[in-house]
């Protein structure tokens, strides 16, 4: 085991981890960072409470105040973990979804985003909330919740969300099976 204090800078091909101290395991090639940690990889900057990293499984966990933030949007959790081969990200516990530029939050207890295929899956308690304002003037805020949701990004940004759907705005709401929501993205 070293240890490792002060500026601790682990850099693996695009990826950079930060922290104030950590340890590393030279044997399994693994290290930890308890006291904080900074995860940069292009445009994605992540920090958390605590990280490990294995270099030999190229996966990566953080507990506790996970915060990501990309171009398009920021995540919450309270933990998450990311496998680097497959480009899958895992939050789990309290998580919430900002996406500032369609004034649009999803909630849930967890999620699941492959980044590669420009898909998100919120498959426990998912609540979607998209704050607007009509022409008039007068806030529109739409509410959608369901089983579970999924999110597509790809020519056309939408919504799915399946099982007892539930929708909510000003002056509608709806109940069905399954809906699709298409939104600017």
């Amino acid at each position: 085991v070293v240890q490792l204090f002060g500026n601790v800078r682990i850099v693996r091909d695009s990826v950079s981890l930060n922290s104030t101290y950590g340890l590393y395991y030279g044997d399994e090639r693994k290290a930890e960072m308890p006291k904080g940690v900074q995860l940069t990889r292009g445009r994605m900057v992540l920090s958390s409470d605590q990280g490990r990293y294995w270099a030999n499984e190229k996966r990566a966990e953080f507990y506790g105040s996970v915060h990501v933030v990309d171009s398009t949007s920021s995540t919450l959790s309270d933990s998450l973990t990311y496998y680097e081969n497959e480009e899958k990200s895992i939050g789990v516990g309290n998580v919430s979804i900002v996406s500032p530029e369609n004034h649009m939050t999803v909630f849930g207890d967890s999620v699941i985003h492959y980044e590669k295929r420009k898909y998100t899956v919120v498959p426990r308690r998912p609540r979607l909330m998209q704050i607007d304002s009509s022409e008039s003037g007068v806030i529109d805020t739409l509410l959608v919740t369901g089983s579970f949701m999924e999110a597509f990004q790809d020519t056309a940004s939408y919504f799915v969300a399946r099982g007892r759907v539930e929708m909510a705005r000003n002056d509608f709401s709806a109940r069905c099976g399954d809906a699709v929501y298409f939104f600017k993205g």
